[in-house]
């Protein structure tokens, strides 16, 4: 990925690459889509009422309604290729990595999080042929999610 634009949702800033597009969709009002259609980017701003004993908690909780949402659908063959947790300075990343092979389609929900406030973008290769090619294309976007305001 090497032009960038700079997004900005809420407290959070992360580099989308160049060309996508904001585009309607009926699931989400912040999707953004690749030209080509083969990749889409969902954004959600989550602001707790309540701080949770630990930015872990939130992220495992973010990422498992979101694992359950795609592992439970009927028919889909997702495979975890990956599941991190780190913590830095109060704030969590969280990635989850599922890939169904069969269906060429991969998806990638990153959490980035303090106790109350958090971030969640979910990028989707509905035309993933080549898992590198697709792993390599969404690191500097996964890298550079960070928060612009101090942590509550």
């Amino acid at each position: 990925m090497e032009n960038v634009q700079l997004a900005k949702v809420g407290p959070w800033q992360f580099d989308m690459p160049e060309g996508w597009r904001h585009k309607d969709n009926e699931s989400s009002e912040s999707y953004f889509e690749a030209p080509d259609g083969e990749k889409g980017l969902y954004v959600k701003c989550i602001e707790l009422p309540d701080p949770q004993a630990s930015p872990q908690a939130v992220a495992e909780y973010v990422q498992g309604i979101h694992f359950k949402a795609f592992t439970e659908l009927s028919g889909s063959r997702w495979t975890v290729m990956g599941r991190t947790v780190g913590e830095q300075e109060g704030i969590v990343r969280s990635v989850l990595d599922l890939y169904d092979a069969q269906a060429n389609y991969r998806v990638l929900s990153l959490v980035v999080c303090g106790k109350q406030r958090a971030v969640q973008i979910t990028v989707h290769d509905y035309w993933c042929t080549d898992y590198e090619a697709t792993c390599n294309a969404f690191g500097p976007l996964v890298a550079s999610v960070h928060n612009t305001q101090p942590m509550v």
